[in-house]
């Protein structure tokens, strides 16, 4: 059911050497790079001596985190040439949109090296691994490529082209849809007041029809929150 009213994403489970890849501080992901020349075949009068310091000078390098590429990198790309060939990322909980500077100010990825730049620059990620990993084993890996146990997801959806005036956060009790508010809390739109009765109407149908017949969270199920979008035909997308 929910597949019909939601963007078609493809789900990937999060190896742990990757999940703790990501949380790891002082490790930034850069594609690899073809070896050039050195500064001394393009002679740099740099010489050994140059680098010589005093042992006391030396401070520790942190260690740095790798992870299997082999493991979840071609599954990435695989799915986004699935979905069209550019695709939104997040895991079980936030998104790095906040890390979107990185790719020129959208969170837009069109290859697996961007979506772990993202993902690796992106706060909001590192929180959610970090709360995870108070309430998880993150550090047993699982070597046949699956998530190890802990339940870490990282879901591709197909790239579209929202507006944030249209996203909308329900929030259900037992099932029961009591509350819709702005996904952007941050900004006014005039527009929505003029709409405001149309949007009610047509959420809460869609609640009623959708989401209110499934067995988790439907009446009687789970409290949680659902975020929804409305297109400008007020069709209620999950």
């Amino acid at each position: 059911r929910f597949l019909r009213s939601s963007i078609k994403t493809e789900i990937i489970s999060i190896p742990a050497d990757f999940a703790a890849y990501l949380r790891a501080d002082g490790t930034v992901f850069l594609p690899p790079v073809p070896r050039t020349a050195s500064l001394q075949d393009e002679g740099s009068e740099w010489s050994e001596e140059d680098n010589n310091t005093d042992d006391s000078d030396e401070q520790e390098e942190p260690e740095c985190v790798t992870f299997d590429q082999s493991a979840i990198m071609p599954i990435m790309d695989s799915a986004i040439e699935r979905l069209g060939g550019t695709v939104f990322p997040k895991l079980n909980w936030s998104s790095p949109r906040d890390a979107s500077w990185v790719l020129g100010g959208s969170a837009k990825c069109s290859s697996a090296n961007d979506i772990v730049t993202l993902l690796k620059c992106s706060e909001h990620i590192g929180h959610d691994l970090d709360v995870l990993s108070a309430t998880a084993d993150m550090e047993v890996a699982d070597h046949t490529g699956g998530d190890g146990g802990w339940g870490v997801v990282l879901a591709l959806r197909k790239w579209s082209q929202l507006n944030p005036a249209s996203e909308f956060r329900c929030f259900s009790s037992s099932g029961k849809l009591i509350a819709i508010t702005q996904r952007d809390r941050y900004t006014a739109y005039p527009h929505l007041r003029e709409e405001q009765s149309r949007l009610l109407e047509s959420i809460a149908e869609f609640w009623d029809e959708i989401v209110g017949q499934d067995d988790v969270f439907g009446v009687g199920g789970m409290s949680c929150v659902v975020d929804v979008y409305v297109d400008r035909n007020f069709k209620v997308h999950i």
